[in-house]
This record gives structure tokens, C-alpha cells and sequence, in this order.
């Protein structure tokens, strides 16, 4: 490969690397839906063609390049203002958690293909601006400047970590043009030949550094986290900022992206962004979140609320953030269908009962909590009456639908349909090849997929408990490329809720159904906790699924087994007057009837006291070491990987600024020797003079210098450099001879 090829393809490697790097950090940290295969795609293309055009018109090909990629912001215009609402709405959204901002354009259109097109070309532009500062000016902290405050986002009051390979991209891309650089003593041209082998350097630092601090150990410091928290309690109002710097136990183990919690620290649930793929252990702390006092004993789901998009490995997108009309028709819909009941069956009538809830230690923020069913919705008025069902809303539709004219049920429904118009569409949205490996799943079990919709809802639900069992410490790991659902259905088989709850919501949309992802409390009540002040802490903390049905609503729907007891058996939406479709061989344990509700009495009072999990992995052999000798050894090893770089590099400056200026041509040298001169210190006397006259001489004449006249500039910048440093102090020779190169 020859040097122009070779420097072309380090400048193209540069760019590609650091425009992936940056927005690949963005794009893993906060979850944004897009399409990655694309965009390296467009980008690699791309990068080759800005350094191709800028070194071969000089710059001057920027302009071409940026006027491209104006036409292309023109011609997809009100698809890139779409991406960017949309973009801006989840990024917003995450910073909500932590500083008092309503999340921005909460109307953006939820598609991955208008949120692609942005960033793809967001990308254009940067590539247009790396493409000077790297390809022509070479400059280190102008490719700082320009990509790292996208980094910087990840880093903000969040608890969003960047893909470990997209930061060490990054960091890669500096520290080779800082190598180049150093090395190249001002040479332009020869400092590009060496961005390729300088790149592989940075990498092989890079990997070096991994295998010493490997992700598994990557911990927030104890005092950051400590910090972040109180800042945030302090702008939330739920602390006083006098009490910020107050020492409190270690938060560290609270690293959760569906709960965020700290003890004695700011708790709540993340409402915009719940990893599921990468969810790792979760750990209870027992905390006192909400104050609840209920008129009846029973099981009671506390709805928090609900997210609407997966995108492959997370939920995003809080569904509750602005209810629609229809939306809430269907979430009142049980209500009312009791409130019917109870007029025409005043005996039989579903159990009314009473509630209030006071919030203590959960920080959540714009959730109003609410038991099922009511008729009010997300304000923050609680109601003093609602319905506990123990039959199923469906049971009591059946029993209306025998005891009204048909005529008098279907105009109802007719008229509460016209008001639940769209959301069958919006709640099916679903990865097409997931969903035909769902499907294909869903008749593998013997789940009749032409059933009724209830029917079809309890089967997945046994399906989704049968398959795996529950854990707070699952082994998890999806690898890229596969799809959550069937990935852990068909491998793990282990998690808590949340990963029950999304592979369900995901099999009910593969087959046609409505169903979205809900957080919030289950709570057991016991008859002699009736009418008394109950703590709900973490341990009760939970997520679900709800089913809608055109003729009755959102209905909330168990899929999680029993790990421990906060997590009752499931309740059946299948009316139980009706009989239970003919079985499959060998299919028990998929169609068999649910087990009724049990008795409160049978259950813990909802782990209030104990019976969380507390246990933990095993530690590595690297965890298992103290902190202090980690750091020692971490410190160690850096210390002497960088003497080494330092050592090695002084030793390549020497060799290669010897070798330029004894080459033949005397004239060419002593520019070089001239050069060097001009980063030291000149002084001002005959025998500076005498060399800068040889200097010119060598510039403009058109004799060569004579041997003797080239050495004697040479003897004379190394005379000069050891006068300068041995005035130097140690740190200043240090600095000097192997950072400066002198």
C-alpha cells in the first residue's frame, strides 16, 4: 500500500470511527429506535466520499459535500423534523427523571424510519465537520469540541450508560491524533502516513484497558451517586439542599433502569425508558414508598403506568404522559360496565370499596396512582369508591349480555366503540419476523390463535408462567441481533417480572391483540390490614400486562410466576361461565384452568416485612480483591503502560529527527534543523544570526549547504536544547523531552 493510499485510508478510518463512536454512544444510552445497519451503511459511504473530496480539492470539496447534504435535509424535510421531535421527545423525557423539565413534543410520531433519517443525517453533518478538523487540520481539541457534548449527554444527572465499545471508539480517535501529532514534529504529510499504525496503537491501549477494567466492574463512585441523588432531591423539593452532603450508605447496587432507587435517596420508576435486555439483577431495599388504606381485604394491582414501543431490547415512550379520549373511554370501561351491573343485579352486584393513597418515599414524577377499577383517570383527585371484581369483568359482560335485550347491549357497545376508535392499531405494533416467530411459538404450545380474545389472553398467560421461572438475579444476556421475546422464552426460561411481562405483551400483539406494558404495586391485604395504615415498599413494586377488549376495555392480566409473594397466581379474563376449549394432547399444562383466587389469608402480608431476595452473585476473582489493592494494581499498570508509550515514542522522535537531518540533500535538512529551532527558545546573538542566515540560504539560494554548514546547525539546536534543559525543573524536563519531543 502506498503512503497517499495509506494516509487516505487512516483519515477515511478516523472519521467513520468517530461519527459512529459519537452517535452509537447516543443511540445505546438512551434507547432511540433506529435502524443501525443503515446508518453505518450511509455513514461508511460517506466518509470515505468527505475525505476523497477534501483532500483532493483541498477543503474545497466541503462545500460540495455540504451543499448534498442541504438538498437532502430539503427533500426530507418534514421526515427529519419528525425524527428530531421524536429524538428530542425521548432524550427530554429521560432528563425529566432528574430535573424539572416537561419532556418535549410529546405528539412526535413514534417511527423508526423518520427517527433514522435524522440521525443518519445529523451524521452528515458531522462527518462534514470532522472532515476538516481531521482530514485537513488534523486538529485534537477541535474533534473534541465538536463531538464530544453529544457524549457529554449520557453522562448528565443520568444514570444512562453509552455502549463500552462506542466510548472506547471515541477515545481511540483522540488518543491517535494526539499520537500523530507528537510524532509527526509539525510534518503534515508524513504525520498521515502514520494515522493508520498510530489508530491500531490506540486500540491495542484501549483493549488493554478493558481487560484491566472490564464493564461488569464499571460502578458509578459512591460519592457521584450520592451527589446526583441529592441534587435531584433538592430540585425535585423532596429534600432540603442543606442536607446534600450528609453521609449515607452506599447506593452503588441501585443502578436499575425500571426502578431507580437509593436507599435513604430519591426512589422511582423510569417512565420513559425501561431496559429489558440488559435489565440485570434487581435489588429490593425495603423501602417506604407509598401509605395505602383500603376499606376490603383482597389483591390489589396499584396501576403507576403504561409504556407502548419496544424496540427490540427496551420499552420507551410513556403512554400515560398525555391520555387520549379514547384511552380513557377504555381504562373507565370496567367501571362502568359494573356500575350497569349493580343497577340491574343490586344483590349480586361486583364489591365496592375504598381507598386512599398517600405517596412517601416513591419520587415518581406526573403518576397518580390508582386502583382497578374507577372511573377517574390521571389527576390527581383520588376517588372514594371503586370496583373489586372477583368473577372478571368479562364474567359480569356475559351475564349482562343474558339478562339485557341484545338490542340495548349492542347499542351500547356501538356507542362506547366510536370512542375507543384506533387503539386495536396502536397497541399491536410489533417487529413483523419477532412476531412470526411468536406466532409460530404461540401454536408449538397448543394456544389456539382463532379462540376467543380472552381465551387466547389466559392461554398465553399460562404459556409465558409455564415456560420460565422467576429470579431477581437472572443470568441474562440477549446477544445483538436477537429478538427479547423469543430469545428468552426459548433460552433463559429466568427473570422477574418485567421480562415476563414484555414476552407476553409481545406474544399477544403477534397474535392480533392489543396489550401493553404496565408498571406499578400489587399489594395483598389481609382481613385483620382492613381499615389500617398498610407500608408499601419496593418489594411490592411490579409490572404487567393489560389486554384490551372492544366491549370492555383495558383489563390488567398476570404473567409472572410466583417467585415470591408479592406476586399472586393470575386471575383469568375467561368469563367462567363459559367451558374451556377441547385440550391438545399433551398440552395440560397450557389450556388446564387457571387455579381461582385464592384467599388473602393465604398469603404474606406483600413481603412488606421480608421474604425479598438479598442475595447476591458470586464476585470474580477481580471483585473479590480489596478496593484499595484494584486501584493499586489498575494504578500500576497505567503508570507503566504510559512510561512505556512515552519511552518508545521519544525513542522513534530521536531516531527519525536524526535521520532528517543527516539526509543528503544538506538544504532539506537544514530547513528541518530550522524548524526544530523554531519550537525552542532562540536567543538573540552573532552565532543565532550566523544560523538563521544559513537557515535562508538553504531556503532561497540555489547552491546546497556544505556538510560542515548543515552540521554546524545541528550542533547548534542541540547545543540550545541541552542550555534549555538544564535550566528546566524536573517536571519541566519531563515535559520537554518526552511530551514535547525536544
Amino acid at each position: 500500500m502506498n503512503s497517499k493510499m495509506l494516509s487516505l485510508t487512516g483519515n477515511i478510518l478516523l472519521v467513520f470511527v468517530a461519527v459512529m463512536s459519537t452517535f452509537g454512544a447516543l443511540i445505546s444510552a438512551f434507547g432511540l429506535p433506529v435502524n443501525m445497519t443503515i446508518l453505518l451503511f450511509i455513514w461508511g459511504i460517506c466518509s470515505a466520499v468527505v475525505s476523497l473530496v477534501v483532500k483532493h480539492f483541498n477543503g474545497r470539496g466541503l462545500l460540495i459535500f455540504s451543499g448534498v447534504v442541504l438538498i437532502i435535509i430539503i427533500w426530507y424535510f418534514s421526515d427529519v423534523i419528525n425524527g428530531a421531535k421524536l429524538v428530542i421527545n425521548i432524550i427530554t423525557g429521560l432528563f425529566s427523571h432528574w430535573i424539572s423539565i416537561i419532556p418535549f413534543f410529546p405528539d412526535a410520531s413514534e417511527t423508526t424510519e423518520n427517527s433514522t433519517i435524522f440521525v443518519a443525517i445529523a451524521g452528515l453533518v458531522l462527518i462534514s465537520l470532522l472532515g476538516y478538523t481531521i482530514c485537513l487540520r488534523r486538529s485534537t481539541i477541535n474533534t473534541v469540541i465538536i463531538t464530544f457534548p453529544l457524549i457529554f449527554l449520557t453522562f448528565v444527572i443520568t444514570r444512562l450508560q453509552a455502549d463500552t465499545l462506542a466510548l472506547f471508539g471515541i477515545i481511540s480517535v483522540y488518543l491517535t491524533l494526539l499520537i500523530v501529532n507528537a510524532v509527526s514534529l509539525s510534518d503534515y504529510s508524513t504525520g498521515e502516513r502514520r494515522t493508520l499504525p498510530a489508530f491500531a496503537a490506540a486500540s491495542v491501549i484501549m483493549i488493554i484497558a478493558y481487560l484491566f477494567a472490564p464493564q461488569a466492574d464499571y460502578v458509578r463512585n459512591e460519592q457521584i451517586s450520592l451527589l446526583g441523588n441529592r441534587l435531584k432531591a433538592a430540585v425535585t423539593g423532596s429534600q432540603s439542599f442543606g442536607g446534600m452532603f450528609r453521609p449515607s450508605p452506599d447506593t452503588s447496587s441501585y443502578e436499575h433502569r425500571w426502578l431507580q432507587a437509593g436507599e435513604n435517596d430519591v426512589w422511582q420508576f423510569n417512565r420513559n425508558h425501561v431496559s429489558v435486555a440488559d435489565a440485570g439483577r434487581q435489588t429490593i431495599s425495603s423501602r417506604d414508598l407509598l401509605e395505602i388504606t383500603v376499606s376490603t381485604p383482597g389483591i390489589f394491582y396499584i396501576r403507576g403506568y403504561s409504556m407502548l414501543y419496544f424496540n427490540g431490547r427496551s420499552w420507551w415512550g410513556d403512554d400515560d404522559l398525555f391520555i387520549s379520549d379514547s384511552d380513557r373511554t377504555a381504562r373507565s370501561m370496567p367501571a362502568m360496565l359494573a356500575s350497569i351491573y349493580t343497577a340491574a343485579n343490586p344483590d349480586t352486584a361486583p364489591e365496592t370499596f375504598e381507598m386512599q393513597i398517600k405517596r412517601t418515599g416513591d419520587f415518581t414524577p406526573g403518576i397518580s396512582y390508582k386502583p382497578y377499577y374507577n372511573f377517574t383517570l390521571n389527576d390527581n383527585r383520588a376517588p372514594d369508591i371503586f370496583f373489586y371484581m372477583h368473577d372478571g369483568v368479562l364474567t359480569y359482560m356475559k351475564k349482562l349480555e343474558e339478562q339485557w335485550p341484545k338490542s340495548y347491549i349492542d347499542s351500547l357497545m356501538a356507542m362506547t366503540e366510536s370512542n375507543i376508535a384506533g387503539l386495536h392499531d396502536r397497541y399491536t405494533v410489533i417487529n413483523e419476523e419477532e412476531a412470526d416467530i411468536l406466532r409460530q411459538m404461540a401454536i408449538d404450545a397448543g394456544i389456539d390463535i382463532y379462540a376467543p380474545r380472552a381465551q387466547i389472553a389466559d392461554a398465553v398467560s399460562r404459556y409465558v408462567i409455564s415456560s420460565s421461572s422467576y429470579t431477581l438475579e437472572p443470568t441474562m444476556f440477549i446477544p445483538d441481533g436477537e429478538h427479547f421475546a423469543s430469545y428468552f422464552l426459548q433460552n433463559f426460561r429466568e427473570g422477574y417480572c418485567i421480562h415476563f411481562t414484555t414476552a407476553a405483551v409481545l406474544m399477544l400483539r403477534s397474535l392480533d391483540i392489543p396489550a401493553r406494558f404496565v408498571s406499578g404495586y400489587v399489594l395483598t391485604v389481609l382481613p385483620r390490614e382492613a381499615n389500617e395504615l398498610i407500608i408499601v415498599t419496593d418489594a411490592n413494586a411490579h409490572s404487567w400486562v393489560e389486554v384490551f377488549y372492544e366491549d370492555a376495555g383495558w383489563l390488567y392480566l398476570e404473567v409472572t410466576p410466583p417467585g415470591n409473594h408479592s406476586i399472586p397466581p393470575p386471575r383469568p379474563h375467561t368469563p367462567q361461565v363459559e367451558s374451556e376449549p377441547s385440550q391438545s394432547p399433551g398440552q395440560d399444562n397450557i389450556n388446564a384452568p387457571p387455579p381461582d383466587t385464592p384467599d388473602p389469608d393465604d398469603y404474606e402480608n406483600g413481603n412488606r416485612e421480608n421474604g425479598y431476595i438479598t442475595s447476591r452473585e458470586e464476585p470474580s476473582l477481580w471483585s473479590a480483591l480489596p478496593a484499595w489493592v484494584r486501584n493499586s494494581i489498575i494504578f500500576a499498570v497505567s503508570f507503566t503502560l504510559l512510561t512505556a508509550v512515552l519511552l518508545i515514542r521519544r525513542n522513534i522522535v530521536l531516531k527519525r529527527r536524526d535521520r532528517l537531518f543527516r539526509q543528503k540533500n544538506t538544504n532539506t535538512a537544514a530547513l528541518y534543523v530550522w524548524r526544530y529551532l523554531g519550537r525552542l527558545e532562540m536567543p538573540i546573538n552573532e552565532e543565532a544570526n550566523d544560523i538563521k542566515e544559513l537557515a535562508l540560504k538553504a531556503r532561497f539560494s540555489q547552491h546546497r549547504l556544505t556538510l560542515d554548514e548543515r552540521n554546524k546547525m545541528i550542533d547548534f539546536a542541540k547545543k540550545l536544547t541541552s542550555e534549555i534543559y538544564s535550566e528546566r525543573t524536573l517536571t519541566g524536563k519531563i515535559w520537554m523531552k518526552y511530551v514535547l519531543g525536544l
